[in-house]
């Protein structure tokens, strides 16, 4: 359709070129082709600002410039707020939508709930699409992220915080999930953004590990980024019960005789990180072993892979016996 489109807009030009007329007797238009083809250039594509989204994310940015590029974030995570919002209401059995920052003129007043019959297929349709174009825009921030390093401490990643961890709770692929991990593992690296990391926020994404396996190292590597970062995300994380699903991930069984699978090292690692923190490192370590036992402390300093090598062996403890019973109790 597109091509079909510049063949028309050429035509007069060519025109112009074969006769030889006088240069003062054609017109240009300077205008947008998809101002002047509005419903034909943009029916199939999704436009977020002055960007097609998925060209954008065909061609992995290229040729977008640092300013384009940051006139291009502030209305492409303004959309993913909006899209998730929407999508988010359209979930069946979605009591209330996560807390996404939007207008209210943005809030649909229907759910997929109140819809039956006809209504209802149309509206797991809308959904579809909906999902679909939040994977293209998350798609679209992991790689406008990646090319303009710059962009990852803009004001705007700040003020959309919640929109990126909200994201983590709905039912969308495997594939969106990773790249909201992948603009969050870039996000944590800065400490501002860090230290606003909300109680609630940190635990969903611990929680994940349990409820999306497939995306449990991504989402560990970030909560170490982010605990590296600041002190007040080591305070939140104790003070939200993070301890707690990091502990279920540790003590998972292993697959096999003598393998030590990626997550529970990663786990791990985690509990390292938290333990070495200046401020409440002595705090995590005592909330730990309360949850293990004393003799844990002595390698809670020591490599993630030693830890976990501790945590499938035997000992005794201020009278507790911990064993593969003890750990299948916890």
């Amino acid at each position: 359709d597109l091509a079909a489109l510049l063949c028309k807009e050429l035509e007069p030009i060519l025109e112009w070129l074969s006769t030889g007329d006088d240069p003062r007797g054609y017109e240009w238009d300077s205008s947008t082709l998809s101002s002047r083809h509005p419903n034909s250039a943009d029916a199939h594509e999704l436009k977020v600002g002055l960007i097609y989204v998925r060209h954008f994310v065909a061609a992995e940015g290229v040729g977008v410039r640092l300013a384009e590029g940051r006139e291009f974030l502030k209305p492409l995570l303004s959309a993913l707020g909006h899209e998730t919002f929407f999508y988010a209401t359209l979930l069946p059995g979605q009591s209330s939508p996560p807390e996404v920052t939007v207008t209210s003129a943005a809030q649909p007043e229907v759910s997929t709930r109140e819809l039956t019959g006809e209504v209802a297929a149309a509206s797991a349709s809308v959904a579809e699409q909906a999902a679909s174009n939040i994977n293209e825009m998350w798609a679209a921030l992991v790689i406008l992220l990646e090319n303009h390093v710059a962009l990852q401490t803009d004001t705007s990643c700040l003020a959309a915080q919640s929109v990126v961890f909200d994201t983590l709770r709905l039912h969308l692929e495997q594939d969106v999930h990773l790249s909201v991990l992948r603009v969050l593992a870039m996000l944590s690296r800065s400490a501002e953004f860090a230290s606003q990391v909300k109680g609630s926020s940190l635990l969903w994404l611990l929680n994940i590990c349990r409820l999306a396996p497939a995306v449990a190292l991504e989402a560990l590597a970030v909560a170490t980024e982010l605990a590296r970062r600041s002190s007040n995300v080591v305070r939140t994380m104790i003070d939200a019960g993070c301890l707690l699903p990091l502990a279920e991930v540790l003590l998972r069984p292993p697959r096999s005789h003598g393998a030590t699978t990626p997550e529970r090292v990663a786990a791990a690692r985690v509990l390292t990180t938290l333990v070495g923190d200046s401020l409440h490192g002595a705090e995590v370590a005592e909330k730990a072993s309360s949850i293990l036992t004393a003799r844990f402390r002595s390698v809670f300093e020591a490599k993630p892979e030693s830890l976990v090598a501790f945590c499938d062996g035997e000992h005794m403890a201020g009278g507790r016996q911990w064993n593969a019973t003890a750990r299948a109790i916890l």
